[in-house]
């Protein structure tokens, strides 16, 4: 297959399936100096949650963080986050761009890194993300009834920085795209448990806003994850800022 024909075989397969796995995407030098900075991060948000607790972290380390997901705003890998942006769009921006049907642009304000726990090692107050759209960032589910309106147009690029789907907690998705947001009531009662890839340091997970996914996690996992995520939007779109979304001047002076 040529070069163009493969081009268009995965743009095809991110529009009508809402993902695509681009393998190895990402030199594994590059995964591992982010990771090095992220597990480092890591390091110091052990230390404080351990002292202090861990909702002390982001007066601690002056980062955003949450708790309940181990998150860590993208600017904690420094002058790495950086990298992130520019290795991504080098990478797969003309993928996102032809699915996305217009130049685009990264939501700096909803990067994250991102850890998931093996089941022994998860603390009482973290859990697993459960079924949920991307596309549905800051959406207000509760007043707004336009469910179809209301879906960003987004690809999200997912980057594992060590194997998961295995022996590492990894992500699941349903290969399908509903073209609009599902109310939380209807995501609760999926049954499916999804196709979880297993996914090597370097793969890139992309997904568009209205995937299903959710974190794949079992019980006979023994290794945690970091992860890093930025979202894509056309350069034109607004966006949408969710709850845990850092003003744009100061992440982009972050970044």
């Amino acid at each position: 297959m040529g070069c163009e024909s493969m081009t268009n075989a995965r743009v095809d397969a991110l529009i009508s399936r809402g993902v695509w796995v681009a393998r190895q995407a990402v030199s594994l030098d590059q995964v591992n100096a982010w990771r090095t900075v992220a597990e480092a991060r890591y390091t110091e948000v052990d230390a404080v949650s351990a002292q202090k607790g861990p909702w002390a972290v982001a007066g601690a380390l002056g980062l955003p963080f949450v708790p309940t997901a181990s998150s860590l705003g993208l600017e904690a890998l420094g002058s790495d986050a950086h990298t992130v942006e520019r290795v991504l769009t080098e990478a797969l921006g003309s993928l996102m761009q032809a699915a996305l049907g217009a130049p685009i642009r990264p939501l700096v304000e909803s990067a994250w890194v991102r850890r998931q726990f093996a089941p022994r090692h998860m603390p009482r107050y973290h859990a697993p993300h459960a079924w949920h759209q991307d596309g549905g960032l800051g959406f207000d589910y509760l007043n707004d009834p336009d469910l179809e309106g209301g879906l960003l147009p987004m690809v999200t690029c997912w980057c594992p920085l060590v194997s998961c789907g295995e022996d590492a907690p990894g992500v699941a998705y349903l290969p399908n795209r509903p073209g609009a947001l599902l109310v939380p009531e209807a995501l609760s009662m999926i049954s499916d448990i999804g196709t979880a890839p297993v996914l090597a340091p370097g793969d890139v997970l992309m997904m568009m806003g209205d995937l299903l996914h959710r974190t794949h996690v079992t019980p006979a996992m023994r290794r945690d994850r970091i992860s890093v995520e930025l979202r894509f939007v056309p350069s034109g779109h607004a966006g949408r800022r969710g709850p845990w979304s850092r003003p744009t001047e100061e992440s982009e002076e972050r970044l």
